[in-house]
């Protein structure tokens, strides 16, 4: 038997799968190859490069190939979407009206300031300290 050089390629889980549905489907139309891809792996848990080893000996190696195609262009296509930066969901300046000014947008800090919380008073003992809730 010859011996099958097998090149590092990356299919993706999905292509994995649609691999396995072409090899499976191979297999089915050809019994004769059964016994030569069982001795490379079962194709149930057959790694990338076990299932491209029965691809080249089932002679769809070129699809196997096609789907690697699809997989690099995919990845490509996501690597180029901008990315936003870490926090922009919650940049206030995200949150102003359309039309709105950057000014006109005021920070949580703006808000907390022009409402106060009120606050409690205790009566003073000469210890200032001992008669007011902690506050963690």
């Amino acid at each position: 038997m010859e011996e099958i050089i097998i090149p590092k390629i990356r299919l993706g889980e999905a292509g994995r799968s649609r691999l396995k549905a072409i090899l499976s489907q191979c297999l089915r139309s050809n019994p004769g190859l059964r016994p030569i891809c069982n001795s490379i792996a079962r194709l149930k848990s057959a790694t990338v490069p076990q299932l491209l080893h029965m691809a080249g000996i089932c002679g769809c190696m070129d699809k196997a190939m096609a789907i690697a195609q699809d997989y690099q262009q995919t990845r490509a296509a996501k690597s180029r979407k901008p990315r936003t930066p870490r926090g922009s969901r919650f940049n206030t300046m995200n949150l102003a009206p359309e039309g709105a000014q950057p000014d006109a947008v005021a920070s949580s800090t703006e808000l907390a300031s022009e409402h106060p919380e009120p606050v409690q008073q205790y009566p003073s003992n000469g210890d200032d300290e001992s008669n007011r809730p902690q506050r963690w």
